[in-house]
């Protein structure tokens, strides 16, 4: 799924790197403990999804999603909405307020592939 032109967001990962986590359970040395879990998570993510590409999307599997995709890099907020003061910032992009009635809708509008 990366190809040397691409890589996971804001990962410092190159193919090489990534591909020793994944094909060969090896961790390069002075990689960052989070970025070894973005790599293996993604990995699992993208396993499941296409194990179960009939399988309707809905809040509650992108919720289990979202739990595997930060297991062991943030459990506090793995798998659940934010709530409170709690915000996604993505670089100096601060995210909008999570809303389950617009996520839903919003998967209603998603073709389906």
């Amino acid at each position: 799924m990366l190809s040397p032109k691409k890589a996971i967001e804001n990962s410092t990962l190159s193919l090489a790197d990534t591909e020793k986590i994944l094909l060969q359970n090896t961790v390069p040395k002075n990689l960052n403990a989070r970025e070894v879990f973005e790599a293996k998570n993604l990995a699992k993510v993208t396993g499941r999804l296409l194990q179960n590409q009939d399988k309707k999307l809905s809040v509650e599997y992108m919720i289990e999603l979202h739990n595997i995709l930060l297991a062991h890099i943030d459990d506090r907020i793995a798998g659940r909405f934010r709530s409170g003061k709690e915000w996604v910032r993505i670089g100096n992009h601060l995210g909008a307020k999570a809303n389950i009635r617009t996520i839903t809708r919003c998967l209603m509008l998603i073709p389906l592939l």
